[in-house]
């Protein structure tokens, strides 16, 4: 068969309506697409696929085995780039569909519009690594500009190892419309980075590029500790990429996806990024592109405000003179389609923006992280952007009736339609502070409080003592195996502020040594360690006879990347996520003191 002509074939295994219509019009203009939809797995299985499929959506709630018939897809198309469609997100369920084969997720309980461009444009991006025919049939596309095409193979085929410049491929991060984000090693400065690879179209667009780095040398200058520091522009391989500073952390999205933030950590993130943002504005340098996802939180709680300045040019690449969003424009590389339950009123019409734009989505974003919810839900694109423009939206505390009334008002003036009405930046500090500072806060329980003490003698906390003070008796020896160093300090700091004996070892080879020789009551490991890593430091560890029943706690980033799996795997007797909650750690530690007793 001459495969130069063959269609893409997708097949939807899916029953929600407004789903389906949202694939079928992301994919609507790529030629000789074939799309099949079955609203059951039986129905699937039954009609069976006369040619081999490219790309799947799978619903996981729908009448049968879900997992037979995944088993059953996978075995007879091991090329299939699949999509679980998921009724919510659950760390188990994720971890059996990866066992069957599914590349990526999206989930149903949320705005999902962000998450399915991404899956789709991953999943092209890979057939088109063995089908090459299907360049030219996705060139000029809704998910692909027309310059994007030609450069798309170069654009994936970085691999962890690979050098650019004097930077060395570690692993990729993650992927978006600005292009795929790898963490690398900058070797002529021995630190890690975080190398952003642009589109092919900035490389082979000479205005797009001039515009980019004016706008990057701009977001450059911005000495801020919560905007993201941009170290570089560079080319090499045909390629251009920016060199950024590399945060260890997780993104703000992934933290609504995985837990619930209290209101007092809301307003500080909030803060944090309204300062930002006050100091952006007075350049006067405005950002566009404000979600969650562009907005990392680090282990000590420090939100980093990312692509400052980068998201501004893309809608115009194009050159043209009309800037309203067509629809080749709100869907081009995903930005806008994961933008647009951000945008602001002036921005889905196409008007001019000031800062005043980026409050109405900061705002978007504090209310969603506020009630788990968007402040304008809707079913489709163009729905979202009608609502934005021409419909209130829903007091935060309908959702949430914890929120203070006085929340409420901040959200009802950051999402005023009528931009002159909304807070500055700097107004928004000021809002915030007040709030959080008329918070009535409850001092949490000590979960160390009354812990076992490595002895074997209940420790309770002295009737006299100061909160911060070093605790007279030792609770327990812990040995910490961190490489950063602002986690570290931070970690120790705290862990010895609880009366624990707390050794440092920067390394897997160090933790090796160290564990046998102090035998410690616990191991605090990160997983995430150069040349040794934390598994298997762990694995070493529980396989020498004198450290084996020392317990080891895992420390990872990634509360959703398998990495829960892998360090059980290894041996490790439980594990958190970061940034690390100190009172969530401090429970684990104590119930494995008690437990060696």
């Amino acid at each position: 068969m001459d495969v130069s002509n063959a269609p893409l074939r997708v097949l939807l295994i899916e029953n929600q309506a407004d789903l389906i219509s949202t694939i079928t019009l992301l994919l609507s203009d790529i030629k000789e697409c074939q799309v099949q939809s079955f609203p059951s797995y039986q129905e699937a299985l039954a009609h069976g696929f006369p040619s081999e499929p490219d790309l799947l959506l799978f619903a996981d709630s729908l009448e049968g085995d879900a997992l037979e018939t995944l088993r059953e897809i996978r075995m007879n198309y091991p090329s299939l780039y699949i999509i679980a469609s998921l009724t919510a997100s659950n760390d188990e369920t994720i971890r059996v569909y990866q066992e069957r084969g599914v590349n990526g997720f999206i989930y149903k309980d949320r705005n999902y519009i962000p998450d399915l461009v991404t899956e789709v444009r991953r999943g092209l991006i890979r057939i088109i690594g063995r089908k090459a025919f299907l360049h030219s049939s996705i060139s000029g596309s809704n998910l692909f500009s027309r310059s994007d095409s030609a450069d798309l193979l170069q654009f994936n085929t970085l691999q962890p190892g690979q050098l650019l410049l004097h930077y060395r491929i570690v692993e990729e991060l993650g992927e978006g419309g600005m292009g795929q984000v790898f963490k690398a090693e900058d070797q002529k400065l021995g630190r890690f980075v975080a190398i952003k690879v642009l589109p092919p179209r900035v490389t082979r667009n000479e205005q797009a590029r001039l515009r980019l780095n004016r706008e990057a040398r701009t977001a450059s200058a911005l000495n801020h500790p919560n905007i993201i520091t941009i170290y570089a522009i560079e080319e090499s391989m045909n390629l251009s990429f920016i060199v950024m500073e590399y945060i260890e952390g997780v993104s703000l999205w992934k933290m609504l996806q995985s837990s619930k933030i209290e209101l007092a950590t809301l307003l500080d993130i909030g803060i944090q990024l309204a300062d930002a943002l006050s100091v952006a504005h007075a350049v006067p340098l405005i950002h566009r592109d404000i979600k969650p996802a562009n907005v990392m939180i680090t282990p000590r709680g420090q939100a980093k405000l990312l692509d400052f300045g980068l998201a501004k040019w893309i809608p115009t690449l194009s050159g043209g003179k009309d800037e309203r969003a067509s629809i080749n424009e709100l869907t081009e590389s995903g930005v806008a389609v994961g933008t647009v339950s951000y945008m602001s009123p002036e921005q889905a019409l196409g008007e001019p923006l000031d800062g005043r734009s980026d409050i109405f989505s900061l705002g978007c974003v504090l209310f969603e992280a506020a009630t788990g919810k968007h402040p304008f839900e809707a079913p489709s694109i163009f729905a979202i952007m009608h609502k934005i423009v021409n419909e209130g939206h829903q007091h935060a505390r309908t959702i949430n009736s914890s929120l203070p009334p006085d929340f409420d008002e901040i959200l009802s003036q950051t999402l005023a339609k009528d931009k002159n009405k909304r807070y500055s930046a700097a107004e928004l500090v000021d809002a915030l502070k007040m709030m959080k500072g008329s918070l009535v806060r409850d001092v949490p329980t000590d979960p160390m409080a009354g812990t076992v003490k490595a002895s074997g003698k209940a420790q309770g906390p002295s009737s006299g003592s100061r909160k911060d003070s070093a605790p007279s008796e030792i609770l327990g020896r812990i040995v910490l195996v961190e490489d950063n160093e602002d986690n570290r300090d931070m970690l120790s700091r705290r862990l010895k502020r609880k009366g624990f004996d707390v050794l440092i070892a920067v390394s897997g080879e160090e933790a090796v040594e160290i564990v046998p020789r102090e035998k410690p009551d616990v191991v605090l490991m990160d997983i995430s360690l150069p040349l040794m890593d934390g598994f298997e430091a762990t694995r070493r560890l529980k396989t020498d006879p004198e450290t084996k029943s020392i317990p080891i706690i895992a420390l990872t980033a990634h509360a959703m990347s398998g990495d829960k799996e892998k360090a059980l795997a290894a041996g490790c007797d439980d594990y958190d996520t970061k940034p690390v909650d100190i009172q969530r750690l401090l429970t684990k530690i104590d119930l494995w003191l008690k437990r060696k007793l």
